[in-house]
């Protein structure tokens, strides 16, 4: 399934959680340019960027059943022109994470999302 879509010049940037893969395509020639598979053992969901880097919300794969179970979600960071990931970290926190559907980056442009500024006013706020 092809969702979290950005259209940036000629490119358009998907994820494909059915494949594992972040997708770069040029749909000028309808080439597909890059195919990056995301981390063993998680569903790639929600997209995120600011023209250096994505960020690639991560869900751990689980039944329909267990996913209301407490589990540990997580996000891939791949390189912007590249497309190569660059770093991966777990959303290891007290709360169910195991399920991540959406990403924003905060307090800067998210390309992904309309350019909008999400503020945080409490930067001690620990999740």
């Amino acid at each position: 399934m092809i969702h979290n879509i950005y259209v940036k010049d000629n490119f358009i940037h998907v994820l494909s959680s059915s494949d594992f893969k972040f997708l770069k395509f040029d749909y000028v020639s309808n080439k597909l340019i890059y195919a990056s598979k995301t981390k063993d053992g998680f569903w790639p969901r929600g997209l995120s960027t600011n023209g250096e880097i994505f960020l690639v919300g991560l869900s751990k794969i689980k039944s329909r059943e267990d996913r209301d179970q407490i589990g540990i979600g997580a996000i891939e960071i791949f390189d912007y022109k590249t497309m190569k990931s660059i770093d991966f970290f777990n959303l290891d926190t007290e709360i169910n994470t195991s399920q991540v559907y959406e990403i924003r980056l905060v307090d800067e442009i998210d390309l992904c999302h309309n350019e909008h500024i999400i503020k945080i006013k409490n930067k001690d706020v620990k999740i």
